[in-house]
């Protein structure tokens, strides 16, 4: 089987911006400075999450419990930074001589693609905040079958520009080779006319009618 000719690779990776970079920093840091032990004239006292626990007393109000809540809402940043990491380095795109090839990796499933260009309604290009965070943009493809999305594309202007150029060409290319059913359509049409007026017989323009059915 021929190989398909590659038009253009994506550059899938998680390229965190220093912004990103900074906010997971300060949040770890404040994670563990929430979680340091502290001496109290009650005796210790265990600070975890911003929740005091005292020997033979845990203090747990309402308080506390937002404080619990938004610190694993914010410790789940930098964890997730980790984790865009790992699974940029298993998603895949490429775009081919007459399809669209890739691998799209979550966290818990793994989907593969492999879509013809003529099966393609729309290729974009998006960004986010999310985007900026961490880093490149997202390459949405849409077609009969749903929308599939990745992110973290580097050259994402790029793919899709070259990928919208190469459907087009497919369209016109499929145009042209449609272009001569139509073409002896016209021309049956016309012999009718022409016996119609009386300027060819039935017997002619049946034959040459079934001249040009067999070229279609």
């Amino acid at each position: 089987m021929e190989e398909k000719k590659t038009v253009c690779t994506a550059d899938i990776r998680s390229k965190a911006s220093p912004l990103a970079k900074v906010l997971a920093a300060v949040i770890l840091i404040v994670f563990v400075i929430g979680a340091i032990p502290k001496t109290t004239y009650k005796g210790l006292t265990l600070r975890l999450f911003f929740i005091e626990v005292y020997p033979g007393y845990y203090r747990l109000d309402g308080i506390s419990i937002w404080a619990w809540v938004i610190t694993v809402v914010l410790i789940s940043f930098p964890i997730k930074l980790f984790l865009n990491s790992r699974l940029s380095k298993q998603c895949s795109l490429k775009l081919c001589e007459g399809s669209i090839d890739g691998q799209l990796k979550k966290t818990f499933t793994t989907a593969q693609l492999k879509l013809p260009l003529d099966k393609i309604d729309n290729i974009m290009v998006s960004e986010t905040f999310f985007d900026r965070l961490r880093g490149g943009k997202t390459v949405s493809v849409r077609s009969t079958r749903g929308i599939i999305k990745f992110a973290w594309v580097q050259n994402a202007d790029e793919f899709v520009q070259k990928a919208l150029t190469l459907i087009e060409k497919d369209k016109a290319s499929e145009g042209k080779s449609q272009s001569p059913t139509l073409s002896e359509a016209d021309k049956i049409g016309e012999l009718k006319a022409l016996m119609d007026k009386g300027l060819i017989s039935q017997e002619e323009f049946e034959q040459k009618r079934r001249e040009l059915l067999s070229r279609m």
